[in-house]
């Protein structure tokens, strides 16, 4: 079976009142041609109305570079970028389970992004994942990159941390370097390291060597104030896929820009997986017209591995691609960063994942070394006594047990006098007794008529 995609190379990311070109053509397509599958747009402003198109038109939808807030409900989403929402907290949720974490705060900053970066428009359905795999959000501070001119006023916005949250997972950029001003600011605030964890994640997949950028050399030489900036600070890389086998394409192709070279390698594997799965459901129901049934060929591709032209491509329930990401921890006494987490592959169906046929496709992270000292170091995700030290401070405890022990005294003294005032009653006064409570000692004893027979 082969695919015969349609092209309009005079279409591109329009401004104005082309900015949702994209879209049209996809009308014009879906209307004028019957389409039965659409892959991208790759522009940011069309992508949600198209995603909303192929799902009332009930066709197959492959997004291969941006990811809008609708492919995590959509049933007829193929989400192909490593780069995407989802898969970047997957990513973190993996980590955070892992290390026993379930409540975070998050730092972000829209436009500390280049403008290919598709990490901006994510941030809510990160959040939003993260929610549904069971983190808790505590604090959301908004930024920008006027704040991080300003060393003095960036530590005081920082500081509302200190009552907040413990994990920290700032987003500022796709190198170390976009970090520093961020970790300047962090220690000015006096938000002392050991009280604290820094999760920095970098999204977009990147050809730089050294990789990640090491901001603490300077000429050659490791600059030890920079360097304890980022000291204990965990990093999640997206280095999913094979060096040379890229660098190999780009050399192939013209050498273009990573971020270009990315939108066609992740083009070619939907197009690639697409052809595999049509081919799948053609063999076993030689159907020609099955490209036309898209649920037959979604749900086929649900928790599926496949190996791609680039290297694994794996779905998870919801069709949402998953790579795991290389984890490492910076430490002052290696000079640099050292492998931390091993994120991997699991079919375990935990808290949130999607699950399709009672089947579950997810990440599951494990230490490298349990045993490296800096894992003993790490902070719980809220203070022992808790931000406001409520935890500890027994004060309305002990007002409760005072009280109650108060009210117990009272109710024995007011049960004792009722007591001695019971028992002394016929005494100091006999005609208050009861004729029924009196009892003869001696039962012959008929009375004062009888006493006088007696004498």
């Amino acid at each position: 079976m082969e695919i015969f995609p349609l092209i309009d190379t005079s279409k591109g990311c329009g401004i104005g009142s082309n900015r949702y070109d994209g879209a049209a053509l996809a009308m014009q397509y879906y209307y004028n041609n019957n389409i039965s599958a659409l892959f991208g747009p790759v522009c940011p402003d069309d992508l949600e109305i198209t995603t909303g198109l192929s799902m009332a038109w009930n066709i197959l939808q492959f997004n291969f570079w941006r990811d809008s807030n609708y492919d995590i409900d959509s049933n007829s989403i193929v989400q192909m970028s490593t780069s995407s929402a989802s898969n970047i907290a997957a990513n973190i949720v993996s980590v955070l389970n892992l290390l026993n974490w379930a409540k975070i705060g998050i730092v972000q900053c829209s436009d500390c992004y280049e403008a290919s970066a598709s990490l901006p428009s994510a941030f809510e359905t990160i959040k939003r994942v993260l929610e549904e795999r069971g983190i808790e959000v505590l604090i959301t501070i908004e930024c920008s990159k006027n704040n991080l001119t300003n060393i003095e006023q960036f530590a005081t916005i920082l500081k509302e941390l200190n009552f907040r949250a413990r994990i920290i997972l700032p987003f500022f950029g796709n190198s170390l370097t976009s970090y520093t001003n961020f970790l300047r600011a962090f220690k000015k605030a006096g938000l002392a390291k050991n009280d604290y964890s820094i999760i920095i994640t970098l999204a977009q997949y990147s050809l730089a060597t050294p990789k990640p950028d090491t901001p603490w050399i300077v000429n050659g030489v490791v600059d030890q104030e920079i360097l304890g900036w980022y000291d204990n600070v965990i990093v999640l890389m997206n280095d999913y896929y094979d060096m040379p086998i890229v660098q190999n394409y780009i050399t192939t192709h013209g050498n273009m820009a990573i971020d270009k070279a990315l939108v066609y390698i992740q083009f070619y594997e939907a197009i690639f997986l697409y052809n595999t799965f049509l081919k799948t459901a053609y063999n076993s129901t030689k159907n020609p017209q099955i490209y036309q049934n898209s649920t037959i060929i979604i749900n086929s591709m649900r928790n599926q591995k496949i190996v791609g032209p680039f290297g694994q491509i794996s779905l998870d329930g919801n069709n949402q691609r998953l790579g795991p990401f290389r984890t490492f921890v910076i430490l002052t006494e290696k000079n640099g960063s050292i492998g931390f987490i091993n994120i991997t592959y699991t079919s375990t169906c935990g808290v949130g994942v999607k699950s399709f046929d009672k089947k579950c496709t997810a990440l599951t992270a494990d230490l490298i070394n349990p045993n490296m000292d800096y894992v003993k170091t790490l902070p719980p995700d809220i203070p022992s006594c808790g931000f406001h030290s409520e935890l500890c401070d027994q004060k309305g405890t002990i007002i409760i047990v005072v009280a109650v022990m108060g009210a117990v005294s009272i109710a024995i003294t007011i049960f004792l006098c009722a007591r001695k005032m019971k028992s002394g009653e016929s005494a100091s006064m006999p005609w208050a007794v009861a004729s029924s409570t009196v009892r003869f000692i001696d039962e012959n004893f008929k009375g004062s008529t009888e006493a006088k027979n007696r004498i």
